[in-house]
């Protein structure tokens, strides 16, 4: 009998204890001053998501704040340290910008906004996603922190990415003037006197 009160006594314990946990939980999640942004983006990432979506129009989706774990994974072929490791430096960074087709919302390109703030370096960061992009064979332009926004400049760079390789051959064939000069043959003339 003092058996079953002993197991009785260690139950309504613990069952004190987990009540107790639960309700200082409650009171820590309700004493943290949770605040809302006020926007998702800084006045310059704003004005430039506001001109990139004018120069892509309907064609593209413009997505802000990407996390590179969201564009790119990790091939599960190597050591599970190494993909914890790699998997784990993606999740931690985002880009400024992605553009998918707004049809299959495949990604098309990433852009990033060099905001130059001489108080934050951002320059491994920035390498480190470039290198990751470049190797993921994920189109990425960088655009730099300007007032005003030439849309028409967006437009074709982001355009430039997707041109056929053709295409820009004879582009640049067309804008190199060939010379040939052509010269009698020396011993074909020599020959006939």
């Amino acid at each position: 009998m003092e058996f079953i009160i002993l197991i009785f006594l260690v139950i309504l314990v613990g069952l004190f204890l987990l009540w107790s946990n639960r309700r200082r939980d409650k009171q820590k999640q309700q004493t943290i001053p949770y605040i809302k942004h006020p926007s998702l983006l800084n006045q310059n990432e704003y004005l430039c998501f506001k001109a990139i979506k004018q120069a892509v129009g309907e064609r593209y989706d413009v997505h802000c704040k990407v996390r590179l774990s969201s564009i790119i994974a990790v091939d599960k072929n190597i050591n599970k340290s190494l993909w914890a490791t790699a998997s784990e430096r993606l999740s931690k960074r985002k880009v400024d910008f992605l553009l998918t087709d707004a049809e299959n919302s495949q990604i098309a390109c990433v852009i990033e906004l060099d905001d130059s703030n001489p108080h934050r370096s951002r320059k491994p960061r920035d390498v480190f996603c470039r290198e990751v992009l470049s190797n993921a064979k994920v189109p990425y332009i960088r655009l730099d922190t300007m007032p005003v926004y030439d849309t028409e400049e967006i437009s074709e760079l982001v355009e430039s990415l997707f041109k056929p390789v053709q295409n820009k051959l004879s582009e640049i064939e067309s804008e190199v003037n060939f010379k040939i000069l052509i010269e009698p043959d020396q011993t074909s003339s020599s020959a006939k006197r």
